[in-house]
């Protein structure tokens, strides 16, 4: 319940089986979609109210906002993405991270609304489709099935490098 987005239960397991690898060659997270009018309902005023009955109600909001907000997966992954920024010293982060999590016009069906399970796929589908970030993430993780034996570094033209070397599969565990 207050890991929907584990992101950092993966990244404490990444570092208890590899503690010589400071940060992993990329770090995906995938969400389950958002819509505006989620995002509408997460800001409801709680205005003082007088009574027994009022305040159970008023203390059942609060558990319901906390509840929603614990469940926040764009806000876990932020930060995460903050954390392992400050933990480097730098902007940018040291690995590519990326979160995707698509954009649907309507309201989130519920995880047991079947009904509608096909018009969401529909709508992720094409939320999805030309998505710049995806074509960046398979590359990268195509990228990261590899291992680079550098064989030589030139200096390069305006700041660049020139490496030479042998792409191959990763060493053996």
């Amino acid at each position: 319940m207050f890991y929907n987005n584990p992101v950092q239960i993966a990244d404490a397991e990444r570092s208890a089986l590899w503690p010589d690898v400071d940060y992993p060659d990329i770090m995906l997270s995938l969400g389950t979609g958002c819509s505006p009018d989620d995002k509408m309902n997460k800001s409801r005023p709680l205005g003082p109210k007088r009574g027994v009955v009022s305040h159970w109600h008023h203390l059942v909001e609060l558990l319901k906002m906390n509840m929603e907000a614990t469940l926040d997966c764009d806000e876990a992954w932020g930060d995460y993405h903050a954390l392992v920024k400050s933990g480097t010293g730098r902007l940018d982060p040291p690995k590519p991270m990326f979160r995707i999590n698509p954009n649907v016009p309507t309201r989130l069906p519920a995880l047991d609304d079947w009904a509608r399970m096909g018009e969401f796929h529909r709508q992720v589908s094409e939320s999805l489709a030309g998505e710049p970030q995806i074509a960046e993430v398979a590359s990268q993780l195509v990228a990261s099935s590899f291992h680079f034996q550098l064989c030589s570094l030139e200096d390069g033209y305006g700041g660049r490098f020139l490496a030479k070397g042998m792409a191959k599969p990763p060493p053996c565990c």
